[in-house]
């Protein structure tokens, strides 16, 4: 017997979906870590900070990706697309934020840690990156742009969720239409001839 071929959109459409939704889900978890260990003069002892600290945005920013990926299975066509085109900008704000934080660890820390110092703004004195919590960051963040690229480019072809109900819908119409003719051919008219007469009672 010949295997059916899967189906391309099919594929891209849940491809798409597993990058919105795992891509946000990575970056609000990965946020949890600590990402940077830094020292101010006054206090004397090292703190460390997690991604939530030090670039606060990237929580946000995963909700709103997860979220997202159902925002794309709810909507069809320009919609859809208009969707695609925010999670794009949130996707590509998942990227910049953790490489900011890589390459300015120390202007990222630096209100952060004037909370724990009593509110001095001083710079740390010694400062550590855990890099591979921004590069894991970074990484959920081009998952989202890459779904995000791809449900603005290739939707149009995309199952849509609110088809299932219109078919449904017209199928209870037709039921009721031929229930209709039933009740009126049981009453000795022709349906035929004038589809809607007012019925004895």
């Amino acid at each position: 017997m010949a295997s059916v071929a899967p189906d391309p959109s099919r594929r891209t459409y849940l491809l798409a979906l597993v990058g919105l939704a795992g891509g946000g889900a990575l970056a609000l978890v990965v946020a949890q870590a600590s990402w940077v260990a830094a020292t101010e003069s006054a206090v004397g002892y090292a703190t460390s900070f997690r991604g939530t600290d030090v670039a606060a945005a990237v929580v946000a920013c995963g909700l709103v990706a997860m979220a997202g990926a159902v925002g794309v299975i709810a909507t069809r066509g320009v919609s859809r697309r208009v969707v695609g085109s925010i999670l794009l900008l949130v996707g590509l704000v998942l990227v910049a934020l953790p490489l900011e934080v890589l390459l300015d660890p120390a202007g990222a820390v630096r209100h952060p840690l004037s909370l724990v110092a009593g509110g001095a703004d001083t710079a740390p004195r010694t400062i550590s990156v855990s890099w591979w919590w921004c590069v894991l960051a970074a990484a959920g963040g081009l998952a989202v742009v890459a779904g995000a690229v791809t449900t603005v480019l290739r939707s149009s072809g995309w199952p849509v969720m609110a088809a299932r109900y219109e078919r449904s819908g017209a199928v209870r119409a037709g039921s009721a239409a031929r229930a209709d003719a039933w009740t009126q051919l049981d009453h000795g008219l022709d349906p035929t001839v004038d589809p809607t007469p007012d019925l004895p009672e």
